[in-house]
This record gives C-alpha cells, structure tokens and sequence, in this order.
C-alpha cells in the first residue's frame, strides 16, 4: 500500500511539473520589418526547444529572431516568434516567386559581392532577386541565387556593363543554342542581333566562360541572323530555304498548303502577319522541307463534309475519299482529314531524294561516318587514377528518431514510419558502392539527409564540398530536388532524380538526368507491338477526354492509323452465319422467316446479298476508331466492334476511376466480343484494379520495373542482402543498387565524357534495362526504356523486347 502511494505521489508530481512547463501560444502579436510575430512571455521551467515545438518553429528560427537567446533564456524574457514559420515561408516563394533560384544560407558578414564571386552569377542579378535584404546579411538569412531558365531574363541595358536581372522578362521559350568550336560570346550575340551584355544576363554562367557543347538561352524579340525555330535544339541544322512564290488567281492558302505538301502553320510562320486571305501578285515563301509523307493533314474546326474540305484545298474529292477510307462524307470537328500533296511537293521530294542517295555514295568512301557511336565517345575505359566524389541524398528523416527507441529501430519496420521509407535505397546503393570499388573506383560518397523539407534542403547546400562533387544522386521530393538541381547546373554537375515520372525536370534543370522513362516513348512501342503482337485486330484507342495529353495521343493515333491496312476483306460465308446467329438470338425470330439486315463493324450487312456470293468476301474499313470516353462511353465501341475478328482496346488515362470502370464495362461485353487490352500511361501506378478481370482481357501495359525472380542474378543479389542487412529487398533496395550501380559504372568508364556519351552505356540491370538518350528539346538525358508485361494465367509476365524504335 506504501509503495502504491509512493507512485501515485510520484506520478501526480511529474503531471503537475509538466502542466508547468507547458507552453501555450501567446494570443499577443505584433509587426516587425513587415512580419507578423507571436509575443511570448517564457516562463519557469520553458526551454527554446520546448518554446519552437509549440510554435511549430525551429530552434535556429528562434535564434535568428532574437540574437541574445544563444546566451540563455530567463523568465520573463520576451521572445518575438514568426506566426508563419520558416518552412512555410519558404514554400509559399518557390511557388509564387517568377523566375528559377535556389538558397543560399548565409553566414554572417557575407554580402553580395561575396556570392557573385562564389557562384560565378553577376552581382546585380543577385540584388535584383533579393530586394530589400541588407548587407552585410546576417548568419541564417535566406537568400535567393537566381538561375537563368526558360522563364527568366530579358535584359534592357546596352553593352555598358552588367545588365539588371530582370524574372519579368522572357527568352525564346523551348531553344538553346548549342555552342560550337570557333564560337566566341561576341560571335554568337552578332548572329542574333543583340549584345553581349544581354547574352550574359539570360545566361548567367557565360561570367565563369564559354565552353563548347554549353546550352544557351537567347532573348525573346532578338532579331537572328537565322531562323529560329520554336522546337530547334541545335544551331548545327543549315540554314532553312524557301521556295519564293507569286500568287496566281484563285490560289488560296490551302491549295498553296497543298501543292507544296508544307502545313498550313509552317507557311504562316515563315511569313509574319500573313493571312488567310490573299492578293494575285503577293509573294509567299514557302519552307522548303524534306517530304516524308505523300500527304499533309487538315484538321476539322467544326462539323462539315467531306466534299468541302476537298473544294477548299482544290483536290478531286475521289482522291480524298480514297486517302481517307475510315472517314463518311460528314466529318467532325477534330477529325483529322488526308490531303494528297500536290504537284511542287512531288517535285521537290524527288530532288530530297537525289541528293540523298548521291550523299549516301559519297558517304560510302568513309564507313565510320556511319557508325551510331558519337565521336570522343569511343572505346571507354575505367578511370582507376582519379578520385570520384559522389552525392547521395535520401530521405532519412533523422529529426523523427530523436525519441527513438534504438533497439525498437532496428528489430521492427513499423510501416507508417517516415524514416524506414528509403532506407533500403541506401543500402542497395551502399551494394553497388562496393561494387564498384572491387572493380578498382577510386571513390568518396557523400550522404546527405534530404527530405521534403527546404529549410534542411538549404542547409546541405551550404556544405563545402557539394560543388566539387561529379554526380548527384537524389532528392526524391520535387520542391528539394528543384533546389539541389538548380544548384546543381551552376557548377555543370550531372544530377540524378531515380524516381520521379515528372517531365517537367527535363526543362528547368539543365544537368538533370530523369531515370523514368517517359510518356511519348511508351507511344512509340504501340505500333511495333500491334504489329507483333495483334496483326488483323480490330483497334481501337479509348481516351479519357479529348484534352488530356492531346498532342501525344493525337501523334499515337496517326502512327497506328498509318500502320493499320485501311480495309480489310471477312468471308461472306462468316458474314452469313453471323446473320443466321443473330436472327435466331431474337425470340420473335421463327425459322422460315426471312433474316434480318445487320451492322457488321459499322458496315449494314443484307443477308440475301451475302447468300448469292456467298463464296466472295466483303470488305471493310479497318481504320482506327478514337472514342472520347467521357462523351461518347463506350457507345462508338459498341456499334464498331467486331464478333468475327479479334478486338484490341487501348485505354489512355491516368485516372484509376477511369480505368476501373472501363474495364468493368469491357469485361461485360465479353461474351459477345472478343476483346485485348493495351493500358497506358500510368497502369503501373494504380493499385487495387481487378486482376481478375485484367486476366480474362490480357492486360498489357508499360512499366518502369519488372522482377524476375528465378533470375540468377535477382537471386544472388537477395542472398546479399539478406546477408548485409538480416532482410530481403524490397522495391527500393533494388531501385538504389540498379540507380548507383549504373551511374557510378558510366562516371568510372566515362570520366569527364560522361555528359555527352551517356547514350553509349546501354546496361542490363537487376529490374529494368537503362537506354538513355537526349532529348530533343533540351538535351536532357532521359532513360527510354520500358518493360512491357502482360496478364497471362494470373501472372504477370514480361514480354520480349521490341526492336527499339531509332530516333528520326
């Protein structure tokens, strides 16, 4: 009884002394500099910890606040505390600020001139991004370090100096121009008619020199030299020529379109201010541009017919209907319709095609011109004598295992706990570390803990070593990554992101090298896989809505109507006992009567005409059929599908809602239809879809990743891990050795070619294969591989590789 009083004393003392010590946010607030602060009054037994944690603020925040806390808080000290914390604060300028930066933290009695020197940008610019901040700054202030992007600088000095960074400004969205030997900064700011000066403020690194094979951004409104294309990547493409032509009575823009085999749009950009609507005598340039196609494309605004649309461009409608078998004579708005080129088109793909094959000859004294490999980037070796040093930034979350229990850590796995998350990435990449160094890599890693969180993020961008390290790998958070990456292409060092699917790190982050392959190059392997895999299918390409990543569904679906056979022939004989099937489906039907008329594939089928040539066949369009699924459900489906022939069904859209119930509906249908599955873009990223009925349609889809384990190598690598770590891998131990081993394996052989010839180290991995390759609007390097997997059974399984599609 002694001993329970005791405790019960005892405890009622702890609960009164943590009543005492609690802290409890102030009601007071007040203005400082333009900021809103809590007042806090600290009373008997707070701490600065104790105080930040019930303010949702850091100790540093606290610190940076009110110098005079480092000495020690006492009671009755009053502490100004910001009602927004830091984090949030810096958050909310990423997201609103115009133009691309990064932080610097600053230590105190730095200023600017100290960091123009350090990250090689111009005083000024760094000024104008940082309004308002004194010098010299004071240790923990925040400062912005501007990069040049898409999105930044058009300067508005004359060459007297530096020019002001100005984020309002804009360059020629989506065009760099590639640097070649012999080019000077005078040089190519003549080409383009503008200044030094305001080459420089767009491209901020050009004040640490120009180098060869540097991307660089060109004012909006600049007056070049040559043409400018929106898509242009390089300035190695010749000089583009034009055909000068004088208009005739009655031409229009759409049979000049026409007859020179050049789109509508390509004309207007080559003729600023041109119109529709043209006088006898005026003088068009006309691109002259290589013919791939016998046809140009002209894409419905509105409803219309067919015999209009072939009036407008000038062509016999016969050649029209023949040029487009799947279209009646009404077309709608969005439908794309085939023009035969004309005259001038067929003559000058005659003369594209004379001087290739007279190039091809001469080209055939030298056969290692031919070769696929770039030059420099030839026979690569491992670099045994330099030293590597190597970045490694994971999300650790050490900050949430201040309280921890460490045996608890290590025994248990608990799944809602934030640091466990990556740490098996680390240790497959810690794998594939030592990997390496057995093969003789002379390495350094670095491992830094980066999250989500950007306080944290700009605290390890102030460590020394980062900007002399040769790889980055990581972070995985987007607001992180950006940061990490734009500090990263101030110092031209490669940066990996091993498991984002966001295209949009291809166009801010010039170094930044996406490992998840993209969208556009699933697109590419349909054809080849219809080819393959679903020869005299009935096709169809389901979208969720007509909006939804257009262009590429748009582009997919001309690829597969280009490859499909535009007609197809079905034996009368089938034709007729479908009738017969169909008739005696319907309980009215009574045999004798006479059979009724059916839709085949959208065509009506008349059973006494299939009876008198029953040993003919009858043809059929076999044109793709595009269905807007949030307008038109699956009705297009139903009227067009056949009951004789297979019937492949592509679903795009990365809505699960949309898949689900798509495939719901599809799998209902079933009994009557024979009916395949292609899903895209994202089926690897929804969970929870009935395999099931995946199954009974064979589902195949694209996927980053694909673990085949009866693989000797798959098997080997789990016995290691088992080893080194007492568990087996999961996703992410195989993600982080397959990332560190490939990158540390192309830097080792590569060295100081390894932003150039990445393309050269194809590599087999544990889970995926890596085929990286430049883009063509940034020249990023971005991994195109895919794996392609299918329900057979009720298992996933992996299909043999296609023939990789070869870049135009």
């Amino acid at each position: 009884m002694k001993k329970f009083l005791a405790v019960f004393v005892f405890m009622i003392s702890v609960m009164a002394l943590t009543a005492q010590n609690r802290v409890y946010v102030s009601d007071s607030i007040n203005m400082r500099d333009g900021k809103q602060y809590y007042i806090h009054f600290v009373k008997q037994g707070q701490t600065v910890y104790s105080i930040a944690k019930a303010y949702n603020v850091s100790v540093d925040e606290i610190y940076f606040e009110n110098p005079e806390a480092k000495e020690g808080i006492h009671v009755d000290q009053v502490l100004w505390i910001p009602t927004v914390n830091k984090e949030t604060e810096l958050n909310r300028e990423v997201k609103k600020t115009g133009f691309s930066f990064f932080y610097h933290l600053a230590k105190d009695n730095q200023d600017f001139k100290w960091l123009s020197k350090l990250y090689h940008i111009p005083e000024s610019t760094i000024r104008n991004a940082n309004p308002g901040v004194k010098e010299p700054f004071r240790n923990g202030e925040y400062i912005k370090i501007p990069v040049a992007t898409a999105s930044t600088a058009l300067p508005g000095k004359e060459e007297t100096g530096e020019v002001s960074f100005n984020p309002e400004n804009k360059v020629i969205p989506n065009y760099r121009h590639v640097v070649k030997t012999g080019e000077t900064e005078y040089s190519i700011a003549k080409k383009y008619n503008i200044t030094v000066s305001q080459l420089r403020a767009v491209n901020p690194l050009l004040y640490n020199g120009l180098h060869v094979g540097d991307r660089l951004r060109i004012p909006e409104g600049r007056v070049a030299s040559e043409p400018v294309s929106g898509t242009q990547q390089e300035t190695t493409a010749q000089k583009p020529e034009y055909y000068r032509h004088k208009v005739k009575k009655k031409e229009t823009l759409y049979s000049l379109s026409r007859n020179y085999g050049v789109e509508i749009q390509d004309i207007l950009a080559a003729n600023p201010g041109l119109t529709t609507s043209l006088s006898i005598g005026q003088v068009i340039k006309i691109p002259k541009t290589k013919i791939s196609k016998s046809y140009i494309i002209y894409v419905a605004t509105k409803k219309t017919r067919l015999n209009k649309v072939a009036k407008m461009y000038k062509v016999p409608l016969s050649q029209v209907i023949s040029a487009n078998p799947s279209l009646s004579k009404k077309i709608y708005a969005g439908q794309r319709v085939r023009i035969p080129v004309g005259e001038m088109a067929r003559k000058h793909a005659a003369e594209i095609e004379k001087e290739e094959k007279a190039e091809e000859e001469k080209g055939k004294e030298y056969p290692e011109a031919s070769t696929v490999v770039p030059l420099g980037c030839r026979k690569p070796s491992p670099h045994t004598k330099k030293v590597y040093k190597v970045a490694l930034m994971i999300p650790f979350f050490l900050e949430e295992t201040d309280s921890l229990d460490v045996k608890q850590f290590l025994m248990e796995k608990e799944q809602g706990f934030l640091p466990f998350r990556f740490i098996e990435f680390y240790e497959g990449a810690l794998m594939a570390v030592d990997s390496l160094k057995n093969m003789g890599m002379n390495l350094e890693l670095y491992v830094y803990d980066v999250d989500k969180n950007l306080t944290k993020t700009a605290k390890v961008l102030q460590k020394p070593e980062l900007k002399t390290m040769n790889l980055i790998i990581g972070p995985f958070y987007n607001y992180s990554f950006a940061q990490v990456a734009l500090f990263a292409a101030t110092f031209d060092i490669p940066v990996v992101n091993p498991l984002t699917f966001r295209e949009e790190i291809l166009r801010e982050y010039p170094t930044a090298i996406k490992v998840k392959p993209g969208k556009i190059y699933q697109a590419e392997l349909i054809p080849p896989l219809i080819e393959q895999y679903y020869p005299d299918y009935k096709v169809f390409l389901i979208a969720h809505t007509a909006y939804k990543d257009a262009d590429l569904v748009t582009n997919m679906a001309n690829d597969i109507s280009g490859m499909l056979k535009p007609q197809v022939k079905v034996s009368n004989n089938d034709l007729y006992n479908l009738t017969v099937a169909v008739a005696h489906r319907d309980e009215e039907y009574e045999e004798g009567m006479p059979l009724p008329s059916i839709k085949y594939e959208g065509l009506d089928i008349y059973p006494d005409i299939i009876e008198a040539n029953i040993d003919d066949s009858t043809v059929v369009n076999n044109g793709l059929i595009r269905i807007n699924y949030a307008s038109d459900s699956l009705h297009p489906f139903l009227d067009n599908a056949s009951p004789l022939r297979k019937n492949l069904v592509i679903l795009y859209g990365d809505s699960k809602a949309f898949i689900m119930d798509a495939m719901n509906r599809l799998n209902e249908y079933r009994d009557t239809f024979n009916i395949q599955l292609i899903g895209m873009p994202d089926i690897e990223g929804i969970s929870n879809f009935d395999h099931r009925q995946a199954n009974n349609m064979n589902l195949t889809y694209f996927s980053s990743y694909y673990l085949d384990y009866s693989s000797p190598a798959v098997q080997d690598f789990v016995m290691a891990f088992r080893q080194n770590y007492a568990t087996d891998p999961d996703i992410y131990g195989f993600t982080g050795y397959d990332v560190t081993r490939y990158f540390l394996h192309a830097l080792f052989y590569l060295d100081k070619r390894f932003s150039n010839c990445l393309q050269t180290v194809p590599m087999n991995l544990l889970m995926t294969k890596y085929r990286f390759d430049k883009t063509d609007k940034t020249g990023n390097y971005v991994n195109r591989y895919w794996n392609i997997v299918r329900y057979r059974d009720y298992e996933l399984i992996k299909l043999p590789d296609l023939s990789f599609p070869e870049k135009e």
